[in-house]
């Protein structure tokens, strides 16, 4: 099938730097809010990228195509596709919510990768993994409040490219949401 609930800009543009961001198949409102907020999308024309796709799932925004907000970045959502393996291929910023689906998915691409937690989850186990994943290097984690500020210091060159295939590093992440440390055998609770 294709895009499903897809709202495209008719403004065209040359093969330009693009932020494609995605909340997966949950609704997160907030962070789809936070970043076609006017300066946001303004902040982002200045940082050279000229498009913001968005991948909105099951929230109630799906934002209208733009072009004429001042901020020179078309703006372009849909609600789910198939797959977003071509999204993320050919983006030059993935901005994800913290499903471990999402971010792995991202990081295999090679994209540079900020993840905004949903903080009004309970047990909030995404935060556990973006931080892991943020202290070995390969992304950048922050929340809808501080997405704007994170934006504004990304620097993509200080990311740590993630291997993929590394058992061992889903296995620390599992290990220590379960509690266990694997030196001694005992849980850590």
């Amino acid at each position: 099938g294709g895009a499903e609930g897809q709202r495209r800009s008719t403004c065209m543009h040359m093969e330009e730097k693009y932020v494609f961001v995605t909340v997966g198949t949950t609704r997160f409102d907030k962070l789809i809010g936070a970043a076609t907020d006017k300066e946001f999308l303004q902040l982002l024309g200045r940082k050279g990228y000229g498009r913001i796709l968005l991948q909105v799932g099951s929230g109630e925004l799906l934002p209208s195509s733009s072009c004429d907000d001042g901020a020179s970045v078309t703006v372009e959502s849909y609600r789910y596709k198939d797959s977003l393996k071509d999204d993320l291929a050919k983006s030059s910023l993935v901005i994800s919510h913290g499903g471990s689906g999402s971010i792995f998915e991202s990081l295999t691409t090679d994209k540079p990768l900020i993840v905004v937690i949903n903080e009004t989850l309970m047990d909030n186990h995404q935060g556990e993994l973006a931080s892991q994943l943020e202290r070995d290097g390969h992304l950048v984690k922050t929340n809808c409040r501080s997405l704007y500020h994170t934006m504004e210091q990304f620097d993509a060159s200080s990311l740590q490219p993630y291997q993929t295939g590394d058992p061992t590093q889903f296995g620390r992440f599992i290990d220590s949401v379960m509690g266990f440390n694997l030196q001694t055998g005992y849980t850590m609770r």
